[in-house]
């Protein structure tokens, strides 16, 4: 194998093994601990050999799919003068994909942190002009009716939502919306839980439901607008969950009463 002088680990774990004494040690990646301990396997596979040729003699378990190779290419090199056969069996995902894919993520992740610093910023500039204020003042003015009132904020939250991350969105209206809710008299709870049922569909929707991305990329071959179309029916589920919710608040309020002993 070319090799000339032992590492260290093998220096002092081959006396040990090939007495045989069991041993349990670790080592740093290129120390040369793989044939420090697969020099003893393959001496025992030379001292007892398997009843049967074709019998597995020996197990090694390693961690990763790139070490299992180098692992089994060092065993299949050391044991060639013996006639030792390794077989290599693995699963998940190679080194590279794994690298592209952190990538991606890294990508992806900063994008939605700035979208958030940003959203962050514009929310206390909306509260230091007064815009929550003068906003609540022109609906009121409007005289709407609440199912009125109700239909146009989740109206603007649907196109919001197709066009930013949830979060993000969150961030920049709850500030301008929730003094309007709370001061038409609507349960702040019940609004939490309806604007993030509402928002779930944009994660469902296209162009940005990120959703939708990610079922995509766990079915090869599916296009974006198969994807879509079979998300369909979920968003008229969730719809319907909206208006229930609208028409009977006690489904969302029910459970959080209960809980703080709130009776109304």
């Amino acid at each position: 194998m070319g090799i000339v002088t032992a590492f260290p680990i093998q220096t002092l774990a081959l006396p040990i093994v090939l007495a045989g004494q069991d041993i349990i040690g670790q080592a740093r990646t290129g120390t040369g601990k793989t044939l420090a301990f697969g020099i003893p396997i393959l001496q025992q596979l030379s001292q007892f050999p398997a009843s049967r040729p074709s019998a597995p003699s020996a197990l090694v378990v390693v961690p990763t799919r790139e070490l299992a190779s180098q692992v089994a290419d060092d065993l299949r090199t050391a044991g060639s003068g013996q006639g030792a056969r390794v077989l290599t069996v693995y699963g998940g995902r190679a080194y590279e994909p794994q690298i592209e894919a952190l990538r991606a993520t890294v990508r992806t992740t900063s994008m939605v942190m700035l979208i958030i610093i940003f959203a962050s910023m514009f929310s206390h500039v909306i509260a230091l002009i007064g815009a929550p204020t003068a906003l609540f003042n022109a609906v009121v003015a409007m005289h709407l009716p609440r199912w009125a009132f109700f239909a146009m904020i989740f109206l603007v939250l649907l196109v919001i939502a197709y066009a930013l991350e949830e979060l993000s969105v969150m961030i920049i209206i709850l500030p301008i919306l929730f003094p309007l809710v709370t001061g038409l008299g609507f349960d702040p709870i019940w609004f939490g839980i309806i604007m993030v049922v509402w928002l779930e569909i944009g994660l469902i929707t296209p162009p940005v439901g990120l959703n939708l991305f990610v079922i995509q990329g766990l079915m090869p071959g599916t296009t974006a607008r198969d994807v879509a179309f079979g998300t369909t029916p979920y968003v008229i589920l969730m719809i319907v969950l909206v208006v229930l919710l609208f028409v009977f608040p006690d489904i969302a309020l029910w459970l959080p009463r209960h809980m703080t002993g709130v009776r109304s």
